[in-house]
């Protein structure tokens, strides 16, 4: 089952386009999730893309987006998104995009919402 996940949530990563294209380059995106009705469960899961030589750091975000599940019942029912794919147009492509890359990974469990607000995830890219 891990490996189906993980399979399906690669193939969407590669999707977006962003990968490193070289030693000189290192790009990677951080993903997480936040609970804002401190229930235990998730309820938004953030997506951000970072490019530059520091790891984790503000300076190197260059884009973000987000999925929210507003009425707290386990569906991520909107999301925000940029051109997240990098095609130079902000469509239906990227809201799905996001929309699988943020259900994937509350798929995964890798959230732990109970013991912290906010679970870090860094997806480097390859």
């Amino acid at each position: 089952m891990d490996r189906v996940l993980l399979d399906r949530f690669a193939n969407i990563y590669l999707k977006i386009n962003w990968v490193n294209r070289g030693a000189g380059t290192k790009r990677y995106m951080k993903i997480f999730s936040e609970d804002f009705y401190k229930d235990g469960t998730p309820d938004t899961v953030r997506l951000h893309l970072h490019k530059g030589p520091g790891f984790l750091s503000p300076d190197t975000q260059v884009s973000w987006s987000a999925a929210y599940d507003f009425d707290n019942n386990g569906e991520l029912e909107w999301n925000i998104h940029s051109d997240i794919n990098r095609d130079g147009v902000i469509d239906e492509v990227d809201k799905h995009l996001v929309q699988q890359l943020a259900e994937l990974y509350l798929k995964f469990n890798w959230h732990a919402p109970e013991a912290c607000d906010v679970k870090v995830v860094d997806v480097p890219a390859h």
